[in-house]
């Protein structure tokens, strides 16, 4: 990196320790926390550069892992695309403090615009600690949907600030068992376990078998549900298993 000195010579920017802008030096370092330094001609550079790992990055270069990819054994059983971040969770990773272990009640997300960046330190700290797993996520309208094996968590995520992030409802009684069971739709998600088939639009939350089905009629005709929605004839599909099907519901938007 090269810049030019206000007496005209050239400066260039290697490897140096530092501890504060009016304290650092330009002994050369292999040390991971340096900034570095060295002069071509002779004169001191005074001012430390203003872009340091952290600034660049967003997360500091103290991070025990950064990403999925290149180790084996790392892995997340669901995900979502949520405007420029990207969100898994139930992951076999890296805790801050370096530790690998299964972490299902963990979710995880990128900086904006990095989408195979996951620094351990980002963690959407929400509904740790019950025993449960998250089974699925999804996104819509500024909201992320993290559905549990017996609850279903809404979260805020529309504000550029993760700091700005925020639980707006929990559902018991709402969870999923595993990404196949939920759909997007036209700026809604439907999903179906043994209590209904629910669609959750805005802040609203709807049975859509509420007049049609008892629930323990519904009950009976699901084993693992698997939902579709066919966006041409404005039908949501429902499968009574996942992996093999032997039924079907359909519900029409329409009607």
């Amino acid at each position: 990196y090269i810049v030019y000195a206000k007496d005209g010579d050239i400066e260039k920017l290697q490897l140096a320790d530092y501890t504060s802008a009016d304290d650092w030096s330009v002994t050369e370092t292999g040390d991971s926390r340096a900034l570095v330094t060295s002069n071509l001609d002779g004169d001191s550079f005074k001012a430390v550069p203003l872009f340091t790992y952290e600034a660049l990055n967003g997360f500091s270069q103290d991070e025990s892992v950064i990403s999925f990819g290149g180790t084996a054994g790392f892995g997340y059983k669901t995900s979502v695309v949520a405007g420029s971040r990207v969100f898994v969770a139930n992951v076999k990773y890296q805790d801050p403090d370096g530790r690998t272990k299964v972490m299902g009640d963990t979710i995880l997300y990128t900086p904006p615009n990095r989408p195979d960046t996951f620094p351990s330190s980002y963690v959407l700290d929400v509904a740790t600690g019950d025993g449960d797993e998250f089974t699925c996520l999804m996104y819509s309208n500024g909201q992320l949907l993290a559905f549990k094996t017996n609850s279903l968590y809404i979260i805020d995520v529309s504000n550029p600030n993760d700091s700005a992030w925020r639980l707006l409802n929990r559902f018991d009684g709402l969870g999923i068992k595993g990404p196949w069971a939920a759909t997007s739709i036209k700026g809604a998600i439907a999903f179906a376990n043994e209590s209904g088939l629910h669609m959750y639009a805005g802040n609203n939350m709807n049975n859509l078998i509420s007049g049609k089905y008892s629930i323990s009629d519904w009950a009976d005709f699901l084993t693992t549900p698997m939902v579709g929605y066919d966006s041409s004839s404005g039908k949501i599909i429902v499968t009574d298993n996942a992996e093999l099907v032997t039924k079907m519901r359909i519900y029409d938007m329409a009607t």
